[in-house]
């Protein structure tokens, strides 16, 4: 009996980690424990869908940051079911179909801040790749400055936890 394996299909860029980025445990980032029994279910965001109207918008890398970082300010600060927008992340992040780099993602919510999905949504009047990955139906100048008022208010960083040799 032969068994096929076959690969699976994925968006997953590696990121170029470069000796000034973070690095885990160089404690640039501390802080406390926030769950010890490690179970962060209860403050779970609502789910997004990355494919809509047969588009996949390639925004994994920027979602799963956005919603670990919604989980944390449910958990510490009691704000319920934040819902970014992943195209304003997504465009400054510069992704592709292919997806993109989680480093360069991240690096958006310290320079452009996170905005609500309902200023810039993957709406079905989004129609194509290029649209996703566009301002159209959003207004650019209220978005950059919302997200400037987020980056204000919240000051995001991050580490390396895992690197390729």
């Amino acid at each position: 009996m032969t068994i096929k394996i076959e690969r699976l299909a994925t968006n997953f860029q590696y990121p170029e980690i470069k000796k000034t980025d973070y690095l885990f445990g160089s404690q640039q980032v501390v802080g406390n424990v926030l769950r010890a029994d490690g179970d962060w279910r209860p403050y779970l965001p609502p789910t997004e869908l990355q494919r809509r109207n047969g588009i996949e918008s390639s925004s994994c890398f920027i979602e799963a940051q956005q919603h670990s970082l919604a989980t944390i300010l449910e958990e510490q600060f009691n704000l319920k079911d934040q819902n970014y927008s992943a195209r304003f992340n997504f465009i400054f992040a510069q992704g592709t179909p292919a997806g993109g780099d989680t480093l360069k993602g991240a690096q958006t919510f310290r320079d452009y801040g996170l905005i609500p999905d309902t200023m810039l949504p993957f709406s079905d009047k989004i129609k194509s790749w290029e649209e996703f990955n566009s301002f159209k139906d959003g207004y650019e100048d209220q978005c950059l400055f919302y997200g400037k008022e987020w980056r204000k208010k919240w000051n995001p960083k991050y580490d390396i936890a895992i690197q390729r040799e």
